[in-house]
């Protein structure tokens, strides 16, 4: 008779730790208080810094980020003596099926850091420096910015931004940002104390870089909130099948998110707010595998707010690409352009979204780059000089839309009797007027006889004409939601 098979113990014990490993599910956790970096990552045993833990993060797996009432900090994120950024690479990709994920359950990530004494240099007369690298360009120098968001904090308090360094006072400071490495003042950030004070005196707290982005396919990063980060505050590099969901980015010294060649990207219920650079800027690097520099970005946005931004504005998608906007909400951006750019060769589709100018100083809702492809349907632009401006070149098609007091509603070039522009079934509220090439004409009819557009639209100057207009194109415009006068 035979003797029964022995099971060797090695073996057994390699199967209850597969077992195991398969039972937890191959989570990862964080906790900026409770944890630390000689954990095991188990709920039981959390790291601390999530750029640890993003790192022992398996493809396919999760990671968690343990919400508590403080923040998680530049050396939260990547320990003691860190440069920030969080980033998951290419082989941590999961599938559609499975995607890794990062999911922050509320977390905020906050990167004003402070900068000790040690770092600074003395320059004389009280003033000090040190270098800060950031993302950001000449805006600081040009004026634009006007230092409306405040990036720079003495003791805690707003500190003044000035335009240049002579300008410096007490309490103040003065940021460089040069595209030139020669300069010796490039990212070098000046600050003015007290005469006899030094920041050995003063807690002086600034951006660092905290980013959070994804250098792989397949992944998931949600409900986190992410501020003062001296970069962007979330992005991608040549990713597909992403998802960024539930996320706040605000008071970033570049954009609030920001993706490059990433060939599908789903971004929805987000905000993007008082981010210095903008809100969105999508663009597109080329395959860096193949090295094709036609290679398509795509990128869909639903249910985002994007609001109070600087400098180029609300959203900027340019370098190719398709991208595609859905019930977005866009309010007091500030721009140099427009709230809303399609750069050269790129194509955006707008759908049912608000593009308000507010209270900003911003001239024009939307502008379509030469070459481009612009499409909206059922969008509310409301009271900019220029609502919609097609450049040269540009393909340009407007329906059912309501442009709410705007001074120009649509400013287009001679090519729209070229049927490269369209535009139908739109209600103008308000004294709008219309802008081909130079000419400007002051009215729906002279427009219509002059572009061969608008045939089926409504100009609506009365309240008795709601009807008719909101028939014409279907938007959601009432006298009570723009303030109309009656």
């Amino acid at each position: 008779m035979s003797s029964p098979p022995r099971i060797h113990v090695v073996a057994v014990l390699l199967i209850a730790a597969a077992l195991m490993q398969h039972a937890i599910g191959g989570d990862l956790y964080v906790d900026n208080i409770h944890g630390t970096d000689a954990g095991s990552g188990r709920k039981e045993a959390p790291f601390r810094s999530i750029k640890i833990a993003a790192k022992a993060l398996k493809a396919g797996h999760t990671l968690h980020l343990v919400p508590n009432d403080v923040p998680y900090t530049l050396e939260d994120v990547d320990g003691p003596g860190s440069v920030g950024l969080v980033e998951l690479v290419a082989s941590q990709a999961g599938t559609p099926e499975k995607p890794t994920m990062i999911d922050g359950h509320g977390a905020k990530v906050l990167g004003l850091f402070h900068y000790t004494a040690e770092r600074w240099r003395d320059e004389g007369s009280s003033v000090f420096s040190m270098r800060l690298p950031n993302n950001t360009v000449t805006m600081f120098n040009l004026g634009f910015w006007a230092g409306a968001i405040p990036i720079v904090f003495f003791d805690d308090q707003p500190a003044q931004w000035v335009k240049s360094r002579d300008e410096l006072v007490v309490g103040s400071f003065f940021l460089v940002k040069k595209l030139t490495k020669e300069d010796p003042q490039n990212n070098t950030l000046f600050v003015k104390l007290a005469e006899g004070s030094t920041p050995a005196d003063i807690k002086i707290t600034a951006p660092s870089n905290v980013t959070i982005q994804s250098n792989a396919s397949h992944v998931t990063i949600k409900n986190i909130e992410s501020s003062y980060s001296s970069f962007d505050g979330f992005g991608s590099f040549w990713g597909d099948g992403l998802v960024f969901e539930n996320l706040h980015a605000s008071y970033n010294m570049n954009q609030g998110m920001s993706h490059h060649s990433s060939a599908g990207v789903l971004i929805r219920r987000c905000r993007f707010d008082h981010n210095v650079d903008c809100g969105v800027l999508d663009v597109s690097m080329g395959d860096a595998k193949t090295g094709d520099e036609k290679a398509p970005t795509r990128a869909r946005y639903e249910n985002c707010l994007v609001d109070n931004n600087a400098w180029l504005g609300g959203v900027r998608f340019q370098n190719r690409g398709t991208y595609e906007m859905e019930a977005c909400l866009f309010r007091d951006n500030r721009a140099t352009t427009a709230v809303v750019s399609v750069g050269r060769n790129t194509s955006l589709t707008l759908r049912n979204c608000i593009i308000q100018r507010g209270d900003a100083d911003a001239k024009t809702g939307i502008m379509a780059e030469a070459n481009s492809t612009l499409e909206l349907r059922n969008c509310t632009i409301v009271g900019f000089r220029n609502g919609v401006v097609g450049e040269p070149g540009a393909n340009v098609a407007v329906s059912h839309c309501a442009f709410v007091e705007c001074e120009v509603a649509i400013a287009v070039p001679p090519s729209i009797k070229a049927e490269r522009v369209t535009s139908d079934h739109n209600c103008f509220v308000g004294t709008a007027k219309f802008k081909v090439d130079t000419q400007t004409v002051g009215s729906l009819e002279e427009f219509r006889e002059m572009a061969g557009q608008d045939v089926h639209s409504v100009a609506w100057q009365s309240e008795s004409e709601w009807k008719a207009c909101n028939a014409a194109c279907g938007a959601c415009v009432k006298p009570e939601d723009v303030g109309m006068r009656k």
